[in-house]
């Protein structure tokens, strides 16, 4: 997945399914701040789930399942999004979701 995608600023959805992007989400994503929907369901992206997208306020909706992430319950997460609807689906879990 390109990093330069972060410099998309005024995007409010950002739906890239079923594209096989592979590797891990781009951290240039935290630079969307009007980023409401984050669809990357069925790709081939890998590595941890990062704790990071949860610091992105205007994010609502998020939906990474379907690829080969793992959560690992050994990073404290403090959300400050109000995620209204979660999809981490075929994921490998590892540990509690935090409250």
């Amino acid at each position: 997945m390109p990093s330069w995608i972060g410099n998309l600023l005024n995007i409010s959805t950002l739906a890239l399914r079923k594209n096989s992007f592979s590797g891990v989400i781009p951290r240039s994503l935290q630079n969307m701040s009007k980023l409401e929907t984050l669809m990357l369901e069925s790709n081939m992206l890998s590595g941890e789930t990062p704790s990071w997208l949860f610091e992105m306020e205007s994010l609502k909706n998020m939906y990474i399942g379907g690829n080969n992430m793992i959560w690992k319950n050994s990073v404290k997460i403090n959300p400050k999004c109000m995620l209204s609807q979660m999809s981490l689906r075929s994921c490998k879990i590892e540990g509690d979701i935090p409250g």
